[in-house]
């Protein structure tokens, strides 16, 4: 992938967020930025902002599920509490518990299954603690004092859940935070304090103290939040960058595989990865009964070609042969590689000595047809090439070397009978 081309990714396993991504050359410096910087305002620059907040929202839905679950059972477990202490109104008070709040939790719970809102699922952990606090602030007001007061010390642990456990986003649990005191403000205000916070004198003042510790708590909460926050984003800056630095390392991996395996002239392959090749297939062919197909063949009278045209047009001459003779090996397993020198060597499954020869027979006539000059030569005014092909059912009665020293024999005896053309044999 070049510079110019836009990031991709791929999903992982199980939904759980990209598992490959392929990076730019500007998002790759970005991302060291981001990294060398810092992010105290928990913020990185695009596209990694959109990333990281798409892959927390995913990496949040099990976590929100469990956190829904557990605080609906902690939720009914407050509605017993409030048996004990208000038992003459508990009517009213598990109306608005059981009644209103309960159901939009479960809502909340039920949607986090529907794949399209799960990138939203943090949003929606914010309604449900804010359902629950509303909930807090309504039973409180059809409580009596001092009643009132231990019904809204509920509000602590919904802020430090809110903070914490519900994984969400420091600027949402600020926003839901704060929310969430306002709102306690209002719901005072409405029951008869009518100098909320810190103002006003008795019979307020354990309202203006309790307002106090809330804020603190709040400003606790959040502060811990900050730092969970920016650790993971640290993290996820850690991982984009592995990932970075594993595609920049199997890129090379990938570069030093083909450097090791073809031939830096032609682009074909060479003959160590030729002979890997042939191992394999000839394996195969032998398991499954099928013949096998071997072309060897060398450039007619390339060495007066090299003295009399320099080093550099012959060196031409075996890109376009190279070139030519891929277009003849193009079926799957068929091979053509650069033996040494001016020799080509070719791989041919499944073709039985009619096949070889006929395959043998257009590796003359694509070289040919090639048209490059070549007055030197002492066949035609044209590069020609001699061939030597075999073919055979692979068994142990032959080795590797066995086989390409034979199809050298037939190369040879291809030279001997005056070039530009084949010998071909089965064994």
């Amino acid at each position: 992938m070049t510079d110019s081309d836009t990031a991709s990714t791929t999903d992982g396993p199980n939904g759980q967020g990209p598992a490959e991504r392929t990076f730019t050359k500007q998002e790759r410096e970005s991302l060291q930025q981001a990294y060398e910087q810092g992010f105290r305002r928990l913020r990185f620059p695009e596209p990694w902002e959109a990333i990281f907040r798409a892959e927390y929202a995913e990496q949040s839905v099990f976590q929100a599920r469990v956190a829904a679950l557990i605080g609906i059972a902690l939720y009914m477990l407050f509605g017993f509490r409030d048996l004990f202490l208000a038992p003459e109104i508990i009517t009213a008070v598990w109306i608005i518990r059981y009644g209103l709040v309960m159901p939009l939790l479960v809502l909340v719970l039920v949607l986090t299954f529907i794949k399209p809102l799960r990138r939203y699922v943090l949003w929606l952990a914010m309604l449900a603690i804010l359902a629950v606090g509303g909930g807090v602030f309504a039973v409180s007001s059809v409580m009596s004092r001092p009643l009132n007061y231990m019904i809204d010390t509920g509000l602590i642990p919904i802020i430090i859940f809110a903070c914490t456990v519900s994984r969400m986003r420091f600027y949402q649990s600020l926003a839901c935070t704060l929310l969430l005191f306002f709102m306690y403000q209002g719901f005072a205000y409405y029951n008869g304090a009518d100098a909320p916070f810190f103002m006003g004198s008795e019979p307020y003042q354990i309202h203006q103290a309790f307002s106090f510790l809330v804020f603190v708590v709040i400003l606790i909460g959040l502060f811990a939040c900050y730092l969970l926050e920016y650790r993971v984003r640290e993290s996820f800056l850690q991982n984009m960058m592995l990932q970075e630095e594993g595609q920049r390392l199997r890129g090379l991996t990938a570069v030093l595989q083909q450097l090791s395996s073809t031939d830096g002239l032609t682009g074909l392959f060479n003959r160590r990865h030729f002979m890997q090749a042939f191992d394999a297939e000839w394996r195969r062919c032998q398991r499954e009964n099928r013949p096998l197909g071997l072309i060897l063949l060398d450039i007619d009278y390339f060495k007066p070609f090299n003295d009399n045209y320099g080093h550099q047009p012959g060196d031409e001459v075996l890109k376009k042969v190279g070139a030519a003779l891929r277009g003849v090996a193009k079926r799957g397993g068929e091979m053509a590689a650069r033996y040494g020198g001016e020799e080509f060597i070719l791989l041919f499954p499944e073709q039985d000595l009619e096949g070889i020869r006929k395959v043998a027979e257009k590796v003359n006539q694509v070289i040919r047809d090639l048209q490059i000059p070549h007055e030197f030569s002492q066949v035609e005014s044209v590069v020609t090439c001699s061939v030597g092909a075999v073919s055979l059912y692979p068994s142990n009665d032959y080795t590797l070397e066995q086989i390409i020293e034979k199809a050298d024999e037939n190369l040879y005896a291809a030279k001997e009978g005056g070039r530009n053309g084949f010998v071909a044999v089965e064994l």
